[in-house]
């Protein structure tokens, strides 16, 4: 005997009894495949697994592995062929399917092997006969059934594909995907009246609730772009416990919560496998600049850079839709401009920041006499109640009429732009994305997914939007906001510590000092030096900060030179090229 072939019990075939039809395939290897689950023979012993049964009536049957089932086969769009197969985990007792493409059955097998094995197949012994006999039922199995392959999750038209099963129409199936984290624990019912219950009264936490249903509508509302929302403050007010109420929807929040301490490649495989889903982000300030930089774009965006494979062709573009919730302290303005470099209005519009301190001094919680407590206690309770709503919600969307959802988008949409009117081009945007919002957090209601009444998750989105608007006003440009406010705080921050010029004795001979800036004798303008105005507008340029200036009627200069005035010798000893700007900018305010 070798280590190949595993020699259980006499030849004689009488009394075994094999759940499934034995399978005979062409050959010189003349038999049958059968499999027996913990079957009890006469003879006393016990049978379990999938066996090749020579004709050979002096020749014993050979144990190949524990049980496993040709599901069917399939292809990906006419490519990547193979055969779907199941099985039970001996590490987790799990059912799993796995797609084996006939790819990877050539040669000797042995990564084929592994991967089983790596999702729990016990296999007999690692010898070639044993994978020869394994790998013909796999690829020659006669099996009918025909399935469509993917290697993303989320939508397929009606269908929506799980990485551990499929709703609506079941001819779909994902390849390999082992890294994902939707999991349950508990009963819908427990989450209804333990989590989403405590959630109904605290504007923040119903929003965040509503973010993560709305990256399985995104498609069906015909959007194209994901959304972020960044939840913004101080520690300790609740910024990651925002987080563990919303990933309770769809998993265990201490698998499903990502970092930001990643790389970009990183967050773009995080978002593949979160595809027409939602996406939880902790502690942006971990995130290298550069990353947090390209990645607030790349991950709203839905999309990355072309790339080359090694033989010049460009690959497939990976894509994907989310919504994703992130926290951290700073924004990812604040974190860039650190840094030294701006992010430009498309990027800050991907990633919408809200405060995330309600404003009743109970941080994210509304109208609470002890907030540690309930955090305390909601945050335990997401580590035993998760995973059921976001089911519950995927077979809402699946059986649901499109129409029905798409109107009620549109109704919750036309009604937030009749309240908040007059908005500019990149404010109605975002607008758009808190409606998406609120109308899924309202279809979640509707569908008794939620236990709360109707209009709590479209006000909760309104109370967002308007935090929103605070910042960034009703219209104009965010770049144009953004070096207004910065030069106007960058007055009012110093004004009490420059110098106010009044005769020449107060001014260096040879031009103005190094200070950070000098105010006019009557104190309506003030004048930057070169290194005080790079300070103010940083990290913005020159060019882009005067245009601003200039078209708002805040800088003051040479109509015949470019963007400084010439201060007269009333105030210096020579002629001195100032930035001047009017201390009237004091008094902007972003619409």
């Amino acid at each position: 005997m070798n280590d190949t072939e595993i020699h259980i019990y006499p030849t004689s075939r009488q009394g075994f009894n094999s759940v499934i039809q034995p399978i005979r395939l062409p050959g010189k290897n003349k038999g049958q495949y059968v499999i027996f689950e913990n079957f009890q023979h006469t003879n006393g012993e016990a049978y379990h697994g999938l066996y090749f049964v020579p004709d050979d009536l002096n020749s014993d049957m050979i144990l190949l592995c524990n049980p496993l089932y040709v599901e069917g086969k399939g292809d990906q769009q006419s490519k990547n062929s193979g055969t779907l197969v199941r099985f039970r985990s001996t590490i987790n007792d799990l059912e799993q399917k796995i797609f084996v493409p006939f790819r990877d059955l050539q040669g000797d097998g042995v990564e084929f092997q592994k991967v089983l094995s790596d999702h729990g197949l016990l296999t007999i012994g690692d010898g070639l006969k044993v994978r020869s006999y394994l790998i013909r039922y796999i690829r020659e199995n006669p099996t009918t059934n025909r399935f469509q392959i993917t290697d993303r999750i989320g939508w397929h038209g009606n269908t929506y594909v799980m990485p551990n099963h499929t709703l609506g129409i079941n001819n779909y199936h994902l390849m390999h995907c082992n890294q994902h984290k939707y999991s349950t624990k508990g009963t819908l019912e427990e989450w209804q009246r333990l989590i989403s219950a405590q959630c109904a009264t605290h504007n923040r936490l119903v929003f965040a609730l509503s973010v993560a249903f709305s990256g399985s509508v995104l498609s069906i509302l015909g959007l194209s772009q994901g959304m972020g929302f960044h939840y913004v403050g101080t520690s300790s007010i609740g910024k990651t416990l925002s987080l563990y109420l919303a990933s309770s929807i769809w998993g265990n929040p201490l698998q499903y919560i990502l970092s930001w301490r990643s790389t970009a490649n990183g967050l773009e495989a995080a978002a593949r496998l979160h595809n027409d889903n939602f996406m939880a982000l902790d502690e942006m300030s971990e995130c290298p600049p550069e990353t947090l930089r390209d990645s607030t774009y790349m991950l709203a965006n839905s999309s990355t850079k072309n790339r080359m494979t090694k033989q010049g062709q460009l690959q497939d573009i990976p894509k994907w839709l989310i919504a994703y919730l992130s926290s951290g302290e700073k924004t990812a303005e604040e974190i860039s401009a650190s840094a030294g470099f701006t992010l430009n209005s498309g990027q800050i519009i991907r990633l919408i920041d809200i405060e995330a301190d309600a404003g009743d001094g109970c941080g994210i919680f509304n109208r609470n006499t002890d907030p540690a407590t309930l955090a305390n206690n909601l945050k335990s309770l997401t580590s035993q109640y998760y995973g059921t709503a976001g089911i519950a919600w995927l077979e809402y969307l699946v059986n649901a009429k499109r129409s029905d959802i798409e109107n009620i988008f549109n109704q919750i949409y036309n009604k937030l732009t009749n309240t908040y009117q007059d908005l500019g081009s990149i404010q109605t945007r975002v607008l758009r994305c808190f409606a998406a919002v609120a109308a899924s957090g309202e279809l979640a209601s509707m569908a008794k997914i939620t236990t709360w009444e109707r209009g709590v998750a479209y006000q909760a989105a309104c109370l967002c939007f308007e935090n929103w608007l605070k910042k960034y006003g009703r219209n104009g440009s965010l770049e144009e906001r953004n070096i207004l406010l910065q030069v106007r705080n960058f007055i009012q921050a110093n004004i009490n510590s420059v110098k106010v010029i009044k005769n020449r004795a107060q001014t260096n001979a040879n031009g103005p000092i190094e200070i950070l800036g000098y105010l006019s004798k009557n104190q309506n303008l003030f004048y930057f030096t070169d290194n005080s105005f790079a300070k103010a507008i940083r990290p913005y340029t020159e060019n882009q900060a005067c245009k601003v200036l200039k078209n708002k009627g805040f800088l003051i200069y040479d109509k015949d030179r470019s963007s400084k005035k010439t201060v007269e010798h009333g105030f210096f000893d020579k002629k001195t090229r100032l930035y001047t700007v009017s201390t009237s900018i004091l008094e902007f305010e972003p619409l």
